[in-house]
């Protein structure tokens, strides 16, 4: 986790958390890994402190490799924008982040990669789920799209500290995609 401040660097803006999704097997479940309780746990204590600290809820987004099993649900049921050309892989078991975050209210957003050829995103219930871009040159993908990029996150704050996210993939090619 980590602190976002504003330019003076003294009034903190919004929080940047990391979470390790592991590999494969998620409590004895067989396929991927998954967030462990007791890293929600975490996060659940370490929010409610922040609160406290903060006097107010403090605005954050996630990132781990794995995606949710809440990514299936929202590309069953709403409106996405980008690419999903193969099966969402999730992790095998819900443990209950996507919960906590709600818990919480005070996440707005959560970014994964896994799955090589997807790199789409939407609004899951008042937190933005989104993939990445395969990036990299190892592995496999992309199939569809032929172009490898980055999920790129701007932060704007307004005169009122609200802070606002855009996102867009910008590609090897210097082409940018908006999604």
């Amino acid at each position: 986790m980590k602190a976002v401040y504003d330019q003076s660097g003294e009034k903190k803006l919004f929080y940047l958390w990391s979470f390790d999704s592991m590999s494969d097997g998620c409590e004895g479940v067989s396929g991927w890994g998954c967030v462990y309780p007791d890293t929600i746990q975490w996060y659940v204590e370490t929010s409610r402190k922040f609160i406290e600290e903060d006097g107010k809820v403090l605005q954050g987004y996630a990132f781990m490799h794995i995606p949710l099993p809440e990514y299936i649900d929202l590309f069953n049921t709403k409106e996405v924008f980008g690419y999903n050309v193969e099966n969402i892989c999730c992790q095998a078991v819900n443990t209950g982040l996507y919960a906590a975050f709600k818990e919480m209210n005070n996440m707005k957003g959560v970014f994964c990669g896994h799955d090589h050829d997807n790199d789409f995103w939407g609004d899951y219930n008042g937190i933005a789920l989104h993939y990445g871009r395969k990036t990299g040159f190892g592995g496999y993908g992309p199939k569809f799209y032929q172009n490898r990029g980055a999920r790129i996150l701007e932060f704007s704050q307004s005169d009122d500290d609200q802070i606002s996210m855009k996102s867009w993939i910008r590609e090897e090619n210097g082409n940018t995609v908006e999604t």
